[in-house]
């Protein structure tokens, strides 16, 4: 994966599609936000291989069944 700082002047977009068809780019902000691009069929491989992963389908199972809910305020106060 090959992480691109947005900075001045930023890459153009064209720049970072380019890369983007070879290898996922991982975008971060001058403010630290994070973005994954990548193409659609390097996703799909990825989906396939873990969904044929047991441990991976463990994991979810675990995930989905947990019932807790987190209030939105909560939530949104973390994120402050």
């Amino acid at each position: 994966m090959k992480t691109i700082e947005i900075a001045t002047p930023p890459p153009s977009l064209q720049d970072i599609l380019a890369i983007a068809r070879t290898e996922t780019v991982l975008i971060r902000t001058s403010a630290g936000e994070e973005f994954v691009l990548g193409s659609v069929d390097d996703l799909r491989v990825e989906a396939d291989l873990l969904g044929n992963n047991p441990e991976f389908m463990r994991f979810l199972e675990e995930r989905f069944a947990e019932k807790a809910t987190i209030p939105l305020e909560q939530l949104l106060g973390e994120h402050e």
